[in-house]
């Protein structure tokens, strides 16, 4: 049996922009989960390295690389990059709405 990962994102929900718009989670260019304001979303994968991104219409997050270990869970957060000021700006990028980040180490499963 192959060895696995997993992957813990979690978007907070006290930053109001993005409140009500739910993310797309792409691991590896490939679209395989949302999470909205608040929520968590859980996802097994195969040991190695991965390209997590967030999108969300147009625009999106920068891709982030993860290495992840054979049976250990990562946590990455994704959240509004910035407030709702800084959104007149970023509506002309495509990699700049959201905030994705690596929050702690690797835990054990």
């Amino acid at each position: 049996m192959p060895s696995v990962s997993l992957l813990r994102f979690s978007r907070p929900s006290w930053r109001y922009r993005d409140a009500i718009r739910s993310y797309r989670l792409e691991i590896d260019g490939v679209e395989r989960g949302f999470i909205k304001a608040g929520g968590e979303f859980f996802l097994q994968v195969p040991s190695g390295a991965h390209t997590v991104q967030a999108r969300l219409d147009w625009s999106g997050s920068r891709s982030l690389t993860i290495n992840a270990e054979p049976d250990q869970t990562i946590h990455i957060r994704v959240e509004p990059n910035g407030c709702v000021l800084r959104a007149f700006y970023q509506v002309f990028t495509r990699q700049s709405w959201i905030r994705i980040s690596q929050i702690d180490t690797p835990l054990a499963v």
